[in-house]
């Protein structure tokens, strides 16, 4: 698959997925580049870490910014937590090296991202595929377009 063709499908992949689904990649590339960034920080490479942990923080960022508390304030109180503690981790680990806060953020993303999996699983199972998707406390469209899902 050529590198245009790869762009197209993932294009087409954001743009007709659930917002469940769209969480998920979000969550899904911000663990990834905390993962990288840990690799790196055991090889000594904090250059290639620092340019991983801020691309996984700009993501956690846009998460955050997203949530819609009018919507369902208790379980956006709930995930604000999650999400600050996350991004104060990669922070500490951007800003100090901190390999130890880095473990802590990539734990905490592991299991979001796999409860975002099964949310994805549960949501296709549950819906034919014509219905709309159920509303949550996230608003898609408030993620800005200032970083990609693949670094």
């Amino acid at each position: 698959m050529s590198h245009t063709a790869g762009n197209t499908y993932f294009e087409n992949q954001v743009q007709t997925a659930s917002p469940q689904k769209l969480h998920w990649m979000l969550v899904d590339a911000a663990l990834r580049d905390a993962r990288r960034a840990e690799e790196s920080l055991l090889k000594n490479s904090p250059i290639q870490a620092s340019a991983d942990l801020a691309h996984a923080e700009a993501i956690i960022a846009e998460i955050l910014c997203a949530m819609r508390r009018d919507l369902a304030p208790e379980l956006v109180d709930k995930c604000q937590a999650i999400y600050g503690f996350i991004l104060r981790s990669l922070s500490d680990a951007h800003l100090k090296d901190d390999l130890g806060a880095l473990q802590g953020a990539i734990r905490v993303l592991a299991v979001e991202h796999e409860t975002w999996r099964m949310a994805v699983e549960n949501a296709a199972a549950k819906k034919p595929s014509s219905a709309p998707a159920p509303h949550l406390a996230f608003d898609s469209s408030a993620v800005s377009s200032g970083f990609s899902f693949e670094a």
